[in-house]
């Protein structure tokens, strides 16, 4: 928990607080030397995250507060075991992965059963990196899956408390800007648009953006200066 949080007991029950939004305006001399005035407040209401990234990083003046209660150690190692076992075995992974009630669902995990090669995974390693994180409890994991060819993926995944209280499988993590790489390198992610017509795929740093079902944006870190930002759209003929 956050230390401007830590030793604020739920206000409403054993898990939820009474969240407040407050509006402030400097009314009179504006700048440093002003005086800040409260010039509204709001009580905001329960809200379910609309994606995995508001479930992960909740925007506390868009809705109440809820803390989770974080998985314990024996339920996060029966789930990664689980789902890494199936990876080995060659089916039956998917059913460990984070699934939303009202429809959302992560992103495919590229390379799930093979390297890009084909080559089946014969063994796997958990590295536990992050967590768990207030307030949902989350914890980020790296994974890697050897293959008999030699050949080594490693992922970020984030271990989540899902709606119906049992744990799912979130792909990717905050600590890892490349969630996939195979023996070091970025693997290039597929890209479906306008029912096929269109296919390609690359790599991150680039990642899209989905505005709507016939506009995408593919954007990534330019060369030279760290804050450049390069990125394309791809649009149906109007």
């Amino acid at each position: 928990m956050p230390p401007e949080v830590r030793g604020c007991a739920p206000t409403i029950d054993d898990s939820r607080w009474e969240t407040v939004r407050f509006n402030v305006e400097q009314q009179g001399r504006v700048g440093p030397s002003g005086i800040w005035v409260v010039t509204g407040w709001e009580m905001l209401q329960p809200a379910e995250p609309g994606s995995t990234f508001e479930y992960l990083y909740p925007d506390f003046d868009q809705r109440q507060i809820e803390q989770l209660a974080p998985p314990t150690n024996v339920e996060v190692a029966a789930l990664l075991q689980a789902f890494l076992g199936a990876r080995v075995d060659g089916e039956g992974a998917e059913m460990y992965l984070h699934r939303h009630r009202d429809g959302w669902d992560d992103e495919e995990v590229p390379l799930l059963y093979a390297t890009t090669g084909g080559t089946p995974y014969e063994r796997y390693e958990i590295e536990r990196v992050e967590g768990p994180v207030w307030p949902t409890g989350w914890i980020g994991f790296k994974v890697r899956l050897f293959a008999e060819s030699g050949t080594v993926v490693e992922q970020s995944f984030v271990v989540v408390r899902q709606e119906n209280g049992r744990l799912g499988l979130a792909y990717g993590s905050s600590t890892a800007p490349i969630p996939t790489t195979e023996d070091g390198q970025a693997v290039p992610v597929p890209y479906n648009m306008l029912d096929g017509e269109v296919t390609f795929a690359a790599a991150a740093p680039w990642g899209d953006t989905i505005l709507e079902r016939s506009f995408t944006v593919l954007g990534g870190v330019g060369r030279g200066s760290a804050s450049q930002f390069t990125m394309f759209a791809v649009v149906a003929d109007p």
